[in-house]
């Protein structure tokens, strides 16, 4: 755990929870193209075609992939979208199937897990920047600038705060 803490709780808990989109926002993010149509159309079950939607909109719109707690009113979006007016349960999802999702929006966004070779570039980013001593928050800023120019993957609060801390 930290010793100090970068974010508050508040921004550490909207930092590792899913977006929820505006109008404009929906119709960016959570529209496909075709080669994200060609995908959706090979899952079988219409909660997995939500969720991979609404994983993948997250996901475009600031390179993190949330495994649940999308908004309500996304959800209802996409169902429209799809022409499924019935509740769908998102959390009944299986791992595996979350899993599956997870490593075909990395392939189709050209994306990388955070991995220990990530953690190596934030350590080494961690490294160069404190010889200026700048506050932690613009170190966690940093941190993320550098992975998504890497095109890794956006890890949870913890796990970042963790590599910046060790």
């Amino acid at each position: 755990m930290p010793i100090m803490r970068i974010l508050s709780k508040e921004q550490a808990r909207s930092f590792d929870s899913p977006p929820e989109f505006n109008h404009h926002e929906r119709k960016r993010y959570l529209g496909l193209n075709q080669i994200e149509l060609d995908f959706l159309n090979t899952l079988r079950q219409t909660k997995t075609k939500v969720y991979f939607v609404l994983a993948l909109g997250c996901f475009k719109a600031n390179g993190k992939y949330y495994s649940g707690g999308f908004s309500v009113k996304d959800q209802i979006y996409v169902q429209g979208k799809l022409r499924y007016k019935e509740e769908l349960d998102l959390v009944s999802i299986s791992r595996t199937t979350q899993s599956h999702i997870h490593n075909r929006i990395l392939k189709l966004t050209g994306y990388s897990k955070y991995n220990k070779t990530a953690e190596t570039l934030v350590s080494q980013t961690v490294l160069n920047m404190m010889k200026s001593q700048p506050k932690p928050s613009l170190i966690f800023a940093k941190c993320l600038e550098v992975l998504s120019r890497n095109r890794i993957e956006l890890p949870t609060y913890r796990s970042l705060a963790d590599s910046i801390y060790s």
